[in-house]
C-alpha cells in the first residue's frame, strides 16, 4: 500500500507537469511572514506512502517476536 501511495503520488505530480507545465497546489497557509507547507494531494499521497513504508519494514521488524517461527496455516496436522 505504501509503494502504490508513492507511486500513484509521484504519476499525480507527472501529469500535472505533462499537461500544465508545473504542479497545482492546493493548501498554502500563511499569515504575513509566516509561510505553512504548501502541497497538494499528491504530496499528501507520497508522504503518507513512505510513512507506511518505513513504519511496516523498520518499525514492524523491531516488535515481531524473535525465536517463533510464523504460523502460516490453522489446520490440525
Amino acid at each position: 500500500m505504501g509503494l502504490a501511495l508513492i507511486l500513484g503520488g509521484a504519476l499525480g505530480n507527472m501529469l500535472d507537469r505533462a499537461r500544465i507545465g508545473s504542479v497545482i497546489d492546493f493548501v498554502h497557509d500563511s499569515n504575513k511572514a509566516w509561510s505553512f507547507a504548501v502541497f497538494n494531494f499528491a504530496d499528501a499521497a507520497i508522504t503518507m506512502g513512505v510513512i507506511a513504508t518505513y513504519g511496516v519494514n523498520v518499525i514492524g521488524d523491531a516488535w515481531r517476536p524473535r525465536g517463533r517461527p510464523r504460523v502460516t496455516s490453522h489446520r490440525p496436522l
